[in-house]
Order: structure tokens, then sequence, then C-alpha cells
């Protein structure tokens, strides 16, 4: 994005796309507190064996997608297929992160890298998730992971 006084110009976006973004800046703050509201109400309902990732150097931290530890129960596509299936769309592996640790560890083994890699899950975060979401989110994991 490059400013020009009141005018800017988005390389790959129309003037009204730009001024709908400028626009939407506007309310990130109030997006970032409700996003961490939502987060904080599904980590207390969540069963101790799922771990909501933590930043315990930021408060201010920007939720744009939130990743969990869980326990693998059979394989991590197949906990995610019977996930789904239950109504939660949740993401592994590769949608939530690229597995660096073979260019971290130059070509060796990386067991916990792996370990880590293969029992997360992306779990929804998005401005309007509801209550009733929140709930049916919280249910169906402490279910199938408890």
């Amino acid at each position: 994005m490059v400013h020009h006084g009141a005018r800017v110009t988005c390389s790959g976006f129309s003037n009204l796309q730009a001024l709908m973004g400028l626009k939407q800046l506007d309310l990130i703050d109030e997006r970032n507190k409700l996003r961490a509201g939502q987060i904080k109400k599904l980590a207390g309902i969540l069963c101790d064996q799922i771990l909501i990732q933590e930043d315990s150097y930021c408060s201010d931290r920007v939720y744009y997608f939130l990743v969990a530890r869980v326990p693998v129960r059979d394989d991590l596509e197949k906990d995610r297929r019977m996930i789904v299936f239950r109504g939660v769309d949740v993401g592994i592996r590769g949608e939530i992160t690229d597995y660096c640790a073979h260019i971290a560890c130059q070509g060796a083994d990386c067991p916990v890298a792996r370990a880590v890699f293969d029992s997360n899950l992306q779990l929804p975060c998005y401005d309007n998730l509801t209550e009733k979401e929140i709930s049916k989110i919280s249910s169906v994991l402490n279910h199938y992971f408890q």
C-alpha cells in the first residue's frame, strides 16, 4: 500500500476495496478484543487434554487463528474427519504451518517437532463466532479427546 497524501493506492486492489480495507482497520482493536474474549471462553471450557496456544510475552495478542495441541488417538487425519463429521471445521498440518524442521535440523530427524506438527488442530476463530458455536466446539472436542 502506498500513501500519496489523502490518496491511497494498492497494487491489485480497486479504490473501493482499498477504502473498505481502511475502514476495517478502524475496527481492528475492537475485533481483536472480541476474538480474545471468545478464545478465553473456549479455553475455559475445553478439557485438560486440549492445550490452547499461549503467548506469555504479548498481552495484546492478535488472534488471526487458534491452534490447540491435542492427543492423537489414531492418526491426525482420521481424528480430523471425525471432528468435521460432527460439525466442527478444523485444520491440520500444512493448513496451519509448513513443516520446516527438516530445514532447521539440516536434514536430521526432529521427532519433537514432528510430534508437535502431527498433534495440532486449527480451531474456528472468527468475529461472528457465537456462544452456541463456542459451546459446540468445546462439546465436540471434549467428547472426542476425553
